[in-house]
């Protein structure tokens, strides 16, 4: 079901928020990890609840299920991470090239693979609804900053295509959680399959 809007709330009420989101999906999460969490992705919920259920898929297996500060370090960064962003138009633009790079940058900069693909579900999230809001006139609620950065990218890409990546990307994903496969190299090969169409 849809996820409420509650952007407005701040401080104590926004991490009472988190934390119940949390237990509905069957975790608990300590109080560092709600600060951290909130100062990683901001107050957005939507953004929130997206990063909670990636979360959720790595605690899930603890004894007992809890989401950590060190957790939340590990899988989430910020959407504003200029990489990211360079990742996200090089796989628009079909640049296998650029997109190793902007890979190799994020690797770099010591965020970890199952992280880097939560963000681009995101980001490509994102994209659609940025990709939306040009066609239908109607401005999406998201930060203009974000908007800005991917106008250019929902300018070219197709509905089809993003629809053939989100499926790419569940099927990674599914690999991954289920243990088929290491969480680098299906990083490395999505973004691989991804810049060639």
């Amino acid at each position: 079901q849809p996820v409420e809007s509650f952007d407005s709330l701040k401080g104590m009420a926004l991490e009472q928020w988190i934390g119940e989101q949390a237990q509905s999906l069957g975790v608990t999460i300590e109080p560092a990890a709600r600060t951290a969490l909130i100062t990683a992705v901001g107050s957005g919920s939507w953004r929130l609840h997206s990063e909670l259920a990636k979360l959720t898929a790595a605690a899930v297996n603890q004894n007992p299920p809890r989401i950590t500060a060190l957790l939340v370090k590990e899988l989430t960064f910020t959407t504003t991470n200029p990489s990211l962003f360079a990742l996200t138009d090089a796989l628009v633009a079909q640049n296998a090239r650029a997109a190793r790079l902007a890979l190799a940058k994020l690797l770099a900069s010591g965020e970890a693979p199952l992280g880097i693909m939560g963000l681009l579900v995101y980001h490509l999230r994102t994209l659609a609804l940025v990709k939306d809001g040009r066609e239908t006139g109607l401005a999406p609620k998201l930060h203009p900053f974000v908007v800005s950065k991917h106008q250019s990218a929902a300018a070219t890409v197709a509905w089809s295509t993003l629809a053939d990546w989100y499926e790419r990307l569940a099927a990674y994903d599914w690999q991954v959680k289920t243990g088929k496969i290491e969480a680098g190299i299906a990083l490395e090969l999505m973004v691989h399959e991804l810049s060639q169409g």
